[in-house]
């Protein structure tokens, strides 16, 4: 079993892109209800035929950028910033049409690659700035909130389908209160880890007007509602849920 993030199992099964998307979730709670409602179990049905068993969505944050730079409020203060993205189409293309340059790279790289002045920034959420001290490298913390892309509860699909049926329903049933277990714990976890950011300097800021930076990502949703197999559909699903 792993907890991985839904934004590189996109690459395995397309229709995860639309959880990549921006702004697709407008907060926790209706993220919490597209997911774990028959729209989650459709997404979970698609990623079986690629191999993987998807036992529960875990949250993962809404990420904002991060940069060294300058506090960002509107689309105009990222262009000619250079942003470290992870390996997601979607996501990539966000950053590029707020006029930044998405730069994909392992996670592991970034803190130097910030210190060094190779990228200006990243986009995360809180905890994960405070787990790998980006504070140290990038203080700016603009609240862009431009996607919540969900972890995934993965494990391998035929060894799921050998199991016996009473073994496989204690397994969901885990998988379901660990769940809304995770998602307590995160929100306190968020908490936490903004204050520790504040009281170690970090600035943070709202951006102005938030549908500046929707406007901007318009074409993105047209381009995967036609990429993905009955992509518009789905996407107009997840908006309407």
């Amino acid at each position: 079993m792993a907890k991985v993030s839904s934004a590189p199992l996109g690459q395995f099964s397309e229709s995860l892109q639309v959880l990549s998307l921006p702004f697709i979730f407008r907060d926790i709670e209706h993220q919490h209800a597209v997911l774990r409602g028959p729209i989650g179990e459709e997404l979970m049905t698609d990623l079986e035929a690629e191999g993987f068993k998807g036992l529960s969505f875990f949250d993962a944050g809404f990420r904002s950028v991060t940069n060294a730079v300058r506090p960002i409020r509107k689309p105009e203060d990222l262009e000619g910033l250079q942003i470290r993205v992870m390996g997601s189409q979607p996501l990539i293309e966000t950053i590029n049409a707020f006029g930044a340059t998405a730069v994909p790279m392992g996670q592991g790289e970034v803190y130097v690659a910030l210190q060094q002045g190779v990228i200006d920034g990243w986009e995360n959420n809180e905890p994960t700035v405070i787990t790998f001290n980006m504070q140290e490298v990038a203080e700016y913390y603009s609240y862009t909130r431009h996607v919540s892309i969900p972890d995934i509860l993965i494990m391998r699909n035929d060894l799921f389908a050998d199991l016996d049926e009473e073994t496989k329903e204690a397994i969901m049933d885990a998988a379901e209160a660990t769940a809304i277990y995770q998602s307590s714990i995160w929100g306190d976890y968020v908490g936490q880890a903004k204050k520790e950011l504040k009281e170690e300097g970090m600035i943070f800021n709202e951006v102005d007007n938030i549908e500046d930076f929707q406007e901007v990502v318009t074409p993105i949703y047209e381009k995967y509602g036609q990429q993905i197999p009955n992509g518009e559909e789905l996407i107009e699903s997840i908006v309407n849920y």
